[in-house]
Order: C-alpha cells, then structure tokens, then sequence
C-alpha cells in the first residue's frame, strides 16, 4: 500500500476490498468470515460510517512486549477483556486505526507494526464481523463490527490507559488469554501458527 500523499483522499471501500483480497490469498478458508462486509462493499453501503448499523469498520491491535506476553484491556461498555481498538475515522489506513486506538486506550507511545504484516502488504492478522450489543446511554442501536487485527510490538510493559472507555489493562501469556477470554482463542491460535508467538 502506498503512503498517503499531498492530503489524497483514501478511499476506503476500495482500500478495504483490496485488503481483504490479499486476506484471502493468505487465508482461503476464511471466506466466510468476510463475506457480509464484501456484500456491504459490493452494494455501496458506508462502511466508514458509525451510524451504518448494519455493520462498519472498527480496528484492534494485539500489542505484544519483548516477554511475548498480550495486552488485553477491560473494556467499559462491553465489560469483558479485550484487545485495544476502536472505530475507523475518516481518511485514515485501517491499521492506522489499530495504531491510533492503541495508543490512546492504553498510553504506549513506542508501538510499531509486527514485520509480518510489512511482508504481507498490511493485510490484517484477522478479519472478522462481530455484533456489538445496543448501548442505551450513547443512543446506539445494536450493530455489527467488521474488525481489522493488527499485531503490534512494544518495547515498553508501562501503560496509561484511558479510564473513560477501559477500567484495566494487564499483560497475559497466551495460554492466560485463553482462559481469561475465550472468545479470543481463535486470535491466539492464528498468531502460534503464523509464528508470532
């Protein structure tokens, strides 16, 4: 993917469809997982847009430290523990999206890219579409997430997460987020095989 030039406009639903082409090459059994957000790309639906209930892009990033030890977060309205992340904003990379969200979730200015994702044209470590519960208090209905993962590293274990949206953040093995978040467990398995932990 070439750098942002001269303030260019991205266009994401192209950017996205492109990405989740070289997803699949990577990934040929993961067809399904992405098939509801080619159907929104296909049919011009705003997938940038976080009024789009029926599903929109979100970003996280699975930060790992020099111990190979996971940063999970607990998250405030969803109240489980999670990998940092968030919503795309407007003419942005989506794994910028998994950088930025990082960064202000948990404090960790030092982060970079994994190199697996230099080497892999920045496709996502995982794709997936997850719905997101009604949330009375931000007037939100129930929706759908198409989330794009992004392994990042970390020199530094310090963090200052933002209490406004996390209540905690801790470092796990792998073998602990599995047993602290299941629903993670696919992630984790992913990131043994591709040899990133």
């Amino acid at each position: 993917m070439e750098a942002l030039k001269n303030n260019a406009k991205i266009d994401i639903a192209k950017e996205t469809s492109e990405l989740i082409s070289k997803y699949l090459e990577r990934f040929p059994d993961e067809k399904s997982s992405v098939e509801k957000l080619q159907i929104q790309i296909s049919t011009g639906s705003d997938i940038a847009s976080r009024k789009n209930y029926d599903g929109h892009l979100t970003a996280t990033a699975v930060i790992i430290n020099s111990n190979r030890e996971i940063l999970l977060i607990n998250h405030n309205a969803l109240h489980k523990w999670l990998f940092p992340g968030g919503h795309y904003d407007e003419n942005e990379h989506i794994w910028n999206t998994s950088m930025r969200e990082a960064t202000e979730e948990t404090g960790i200015n030092d982060l970079e890219f994994h190199e697996w994702h230099v080497k892999n044209g920045m496709i996502p470590m995982n794709v997936n579409t997850h719905p997101i519960p009604e949330n009375r208090g931000k007037k939100e209905l129930a929706h759908q997430h198409h989330d794009f993962n992004y392994v990042l590293v970390s020199k530094s274990d310090a963090t200052s997460i933002a209490y406004d949206e996390v209540s905690a953040a801790k470092w796990f093995g792998a073998e602990q987020v599995s047993e602290v978040a299941v629903h993670l467990d696919f992630e984790i398995k992913k990131l043994i095989r591709e040899r990133i932990l």
